[in-house]
């Protein structure tokens, strides 16, 4: 079957099926039981007679921020930044189903949208990525046939050890070894919310505004989950070594799936800086921008670009600051930088989330040493 000339659509096609254990959704419900148990005053109490009351007329005993933690008993949503790896192509699909999820995979990636508005929402004015098909088409890899499969096994097992993490209580605790439920629960809800918004970052594929925002939210879960704050993710220099560690480690076919929307994330993050016109017009390495005591200090470009991008993420309150310092650095950076933000910058987050899933190892250590996660 073939679409245009050069798509062989179904090459290689497959269908695989992931299964999640049962014992996981005990795993990860056990916390939000203790916390809600924590908490709630008919439990406090020990109003039994109440509490059965509510459950006779139907109502639910234990709802503890259900609606923010639905993902894990289909667990589609792990699933979807594996899928949109590749976005705005797509190499497969997912269908939930009672024995586990399906997946099917269509051999070779295809692009994922139309270059026009395919329904009346999308003729809204947004600012998104140029619309040109051809040249999208042409950025879409060539996979080779066990690549989609080798993608899926690499993903799968690397998220059997974060939920070995996630979901181990021995790991949620204080400084005395106490089981804190309230942090497993933390840790778990601020996991899946990372999947969530990665994947809707691959999927805003027209509208830049509503990608970088979800951006920034991703980079404030990745501060609380990895210690890493957002002058430190937005450092090409800190992301390129992020990707080399991650092209050593991820086996070849695999890789094939899951890199290349990290690969487009760093050079969209090493073009930023190209925004400091002034500096760029004059060859320079550094601007110049306010110190907290009142004169200036120079900054290499690498450095500046992540101070703008935090200076980006707390416009979401509004362009300004808290603090004289803030403000006068605001300024200073607003005015040497043209705005230009590169379009596939939001893929920053799959970056990320991959490069978590490459590491759990180190988010144990981030729980285990007492973290804020």
């Amino acid at each position: 079957m073939a679409g245009r000339p050069d798509e062989a659509v179904m090459d290689s096609a497959g269908v695989h099926l992931v299964r999640r254990a049962s014992e996981l959704v005990h795993r990860t419900k056990l916390c939000l039981l203790l916390l809600q148990a924590g908490h709630d005053p008919l439990l406090l109490a020990a109003d039994m007679a109440a509490i059965t009351a509510l459950i006779e007329a139907g109502e639910p005993g234990f709802r503890a921020s259900q609606d923010l933690y639905q993902g894990v008993f289909l667990g589609e949503v792990y699933l979807a930044p594996l899928l949109g790896a590749l976005s705005p192509a797509v190499w497969g699909f997912c269908a939930p189903r009672s024995l586990g999820i399906v997946v099917y995979t269509m051999g070779q990636p295809l692009l994922g949208h139309a270059g026009n508005a395919a329904e009346l929402l999308q003729t809204l004015p947004q600012q998104g990525a140029a619309p040109d098909p051809d040249r999208e088409r042409a950025r879409i890899p060539r996979l080779s046939p066990r690549a989609g499969a080798a993608a899926l096994d690499w993903w799968t097992r690397r998220l059997n050890d974060l939920f070995g993490v996630l979901t181990d209580p021995a790991l949620a605790t204080d400084g005395s070894g106490v089981y804190l439920p309230a942090k497993q629960a933390r840790t778990l809800l601020s996991a899946e919310q990372l999947f969530r918004r990665v994947a809707s970052i691959q999927a805003a594929h027209r509208d830049g505004h509503a990608r970088r925002v979800l951006l920034f939210t991703v980079l404030d879960t990745l501060e609380r989950l990895t210690g890493k704050n957002i002058t430190e993710l937005g450092s090409a220099e800190y992301a390129r070594e992020r990707l080399g560690e991650m092209t050593a480690a991820i086996p070849a076919e695999a890789a094939e799936v899951l890199l290349p929307g990290a690969e487009r994330a760093v050079e969209a993050l090493e073009e930023l800086p190209l925004g400091f016109f002034r500096a760029r017009q004059l060859g320079e390495t550094t601007v110049d921008v306010p110190d907290k005591h009142g004169g200036t200090r120079s900054v290499e470009l690498d450095r500046a670009a992540a101070e703008y991008l935090k200076v980006l993420r707390n416009a979401t309150h509004g362009h300004g600051g808290k603090t004289e310092a803030d403000i006068r650095l605001t300024a200073a950076l607003l005015a040497q930088h043209d705005g230009r933000i590169p379009h596939d910058l939001g893929l920053l987050g799959y970056l990320y989330l991959l490069d978590l899933l490459a590491r759990t190892d180190e988010l144990a250590h981030r729980i285990y040493g007492g973290g804020r996660a």
